[in-house]
């Protein structure tokens, strides 16, 4: 009898322990794990797990601290050592060459030698487009 009450003991103590941890760490929709995660905090620490939910960054840390917001219905993405950085997005494009005409102002010496310089030639393609 007293091996079955530690069982129970046991079972119900992991049982709290696990209904703990959902209280305290929610569950997130993407985690990416196994990487470098670049944090852009005051110290540049770069940590190995990411959590997200609902498009923000709800925890960042070692993989066994995100691994508890992860459950079936959490994305998970094994970056398998590749670096991620937060809010970086390229923008990098590249116009025709029709469009490019629009948006190119030739403000190099020798045509620009001062400020009134520069003003001139932005106020002239400022009335063009």
């Amino acid at each position: 009898m007293g091996i079955l009450a530690a069982i129970f003991v046991l079972f119900s103590c992991t049982d709290r322990e696990k209904k703990a941890d959902i209280e305290k760490y929610p569950v997130s929709d993407t985690a990416l794990i196994n990487g470098k995660i670049i944090t852009v905090d005051p110290s540049d620490t770069i940590a190995e797990a990411v959590a997200v939910k609902d498009g923000k960054i709800i925890a960042v840390g070692s993989n066994k601290e995100i691994q508890k917001m992860i459950d079936s219905k959490t994305k998970v993405v094994d970056l398998r050592g590749f670096t991620a950085t937060p809010g970086l997005i390229d923008s990098h494009c590249h116009f025709s060459a029709a469009v490019m005409r629009l948006y190119n102002l030739d403000l190099n010496y020798p045509e620009v030698k001062s400020i009134s310089d520069v003003k001139k030639k932005v106020t002239e393609m400022v009335k063009t487009l």
